[in-house]
């Protein structure tokens, strides 16, 4: 289903009032789909289930329940239910703060997730679980940190027992750009904004506007032009927008 009304996707970005998930079961159907059937255990509890992860035998649901919303919730935790639905039990590898992202393993005997449990940045862990659904103690994997780097989004991948893990991070975001130019490196800050565009995954009106200064500043004029327009179509209601567009336009919007 898409989502498409404005009030709904303004009150959940604004928080403005409570949003809480169920998890349900559709048949396949060779690829027909049917009706959809909540979970027991995982729905209709008063809390906000999401994040579903069946297990490959296809015995267990690991899912995070949470008093509100989803994604990035500090009373996050892991629960277990079974497939089929029933009680709902608390995974006892859970940490203190922020449970989430979790996967399983192709044998179905290890989950891995991560968890703010040890500091701001999240971490990767791993956890047994045994025939009754319960979890050992969890498991730091150290060689995924990175000191100020957050690990998320963790798979398991068959791979030869001698293959090297090494960890290689290439994503720019706009904040590697901004602290290249407070060094004074320009050079740096070209290079990191033509791989920044490269990756084509900005959208928002901040983003937008930040290209906009960028390009004015290196004067890149048509460019910062065609940002300004992206981010003055994107939020026409923003204050500073909404000047600069009308003074690209000779005063008027």
């Amino acid at each position: 289903m898409l989502l498409n009304d404005d009030k709904i996707i303004e009150d959940f970005v604004n928080r403005r009032r409570d949003f809480k998930f169920d998890i349900c079961k559709i048949p396949f159907n060779n690829g027909e789909g049917g009706v959809a059937e909540p979970i027991k255990g995982a729905s209709d509890n008063g809390m906000s289930n999401y994040f579903p992860a069946v297990s490959p035998d296809g015995k267990w649901l690991v899912f995070c329940k949470a008093d509100n919303y989803m994604l990035l919730m500090p009373d996050s935790r892991l629960y277990i239910v079974p497939l089929k639905g029933g009680k709902a039990r608390k995974l006892e590898c859970n940490l203190p703060l922020m449970n989430s992202w979790h996967a399983w393993s192709p044998n179905s005997k290890w989950i891995v997730f991560v968890s703010k449990g040890l500091s701001i940045y999240t971490d990767m862990f791993i956890t047994h679980i045994d025939n009754k659904g319960h979890a050992s103690i969890p498991v730091l994997l150290e060689n995924a940190r990175r000191e100020k780097r957050m690990a998320n989004y963790p798979e398991f991948v068959n791979l030869p027992e001698n293959y090297t893990f090494n960890m290689v991070y290439e994503y720019v975001d706009i904040a590697h750009i901004k602290r290249a130019l407070i060094a004074g490196d320009t050079l740096l800050a070209k290079e990191l904004y033509r791989q920044f565009i490269a990756q084509d995954q900005y959208f928002l009106a901040d983003e937008y506007l930040f290209l906009d200064r960028f390009n004015m500043e290196q004067k890149n004029y048509s460019e910062a032009k065609r940002f300004l327009k992206l981010a003055y179509e994107k939020d026409p209601n923003d204050d500073e927008i909404r000047i600069l567009y009308g003074l690209l336009n000779g005063g008027s919007e």
